[in-house]
């Protein structure tokens, strides 16, 4: 009997500390959903996608204080604080338009002669 429930002990803690907790959220512009954002949790190979409208939604089994990173071409990447413990997390944030300027490039080339005959000098 003992034996048992040492194992049953073990077994549940084993499997507590492995527990999955669900971040999810959404990221907008404007009061609008932005798609294809990509949000990961710092250091770490967990994160997602946002869908069409904004959403995301991932499982992670990190634990503590850790930071969202919120990244899109378009955009300036934002760094949200997290503490992650047994329950689902769940941020929101506002993405701040990225300008970009392009200096105006000028391609000039001189001129280029192609022909058979030799022309005469004018002197």
């Amino acid at each position: 009997m003992k034996t048992k429930l040492l194992f049953l002990t073990t077994f549940l803690s084993f499997a507590l500390s492995f527990a999955q907790t669900k971040i999810s959220g959404k990221v907008t512009y404007r009061n609008k959903g932005v798609g294809e954002v990509n949000v990961t949790l710092k250091d770490t190979y967990d994160g997602a996608t946002t869908d069409a409208n904004g959403n995301f939604s991932f499982e992670t089994s990190e634990k503590g204080n850790k930071s969202l990173t919120f990244t899109h071409p378009k955009y300036i990447d934002v760094e949200k604080p997290v503490v992650i413990e047994s329950q689902e997390v769940s941020v929101n944030t506002e993405l701040k338009e990225q300008i970009n300027e392009i200096d105006a490039v000028v391609v000039s080339a001189g001129s280029i002669e192609a022909s058979d005959r030799k022309e005469q000098p004018l002197y």
